[in-house]
């Protein structure tokens, strides 16, 4: 989320432009890692993907973590939770609809960026 700390009037115009941003909350772009999806589990209209990829261990529950460019959040692990590596995360049916997070099938590999 974007924070106005202090703004500076525009010479164009009379709308006010943010001097300082927070930009601690956004994503930067770059392909951070590399995921392969181990399974698909279908939830009334939800799709919960488990994710095995080398950063697992490092990603927390309640983190938002952009998968192919589509931000979803980190859950607990329910499934295969003795593979270290693995972790998931759930699209939900407006996701599924506007993305093409839904086409994603077991075996894809997905970009993964923090």
């Amino acid at each position: 989320l974007l924070q106005k700390k202090e703004t500076e009037p525009s010479s164009k115009s009379h709308r006010q432009i943010p001097a300082t941003l927070d930009y601690r909350h956004m994503f930067t772009g770059i392909i951070e890692a590399t995921g392969v999806i181990v399974s698909i589990t279908n939830h009334r209209s939800n799709r919960t993907f488990l994710v095995e990829s080398r950063i697992a261990k490092e990603l927390q529950t309640g983190e938002s973590v952009s998968h192919n460019g589509v931000c979803l959040t980190i859950e607990p692990a329910k499934q295969d939770s003795n593979n270290t590596n693995t972790y998931q995360v759930t699209a939900i049916a407006e996701t599924l609809a506007k993305t093409a997070i839904g086409s994603l099938t077991v075996g894809a590999k997905i970009n993964i960026e923090l």
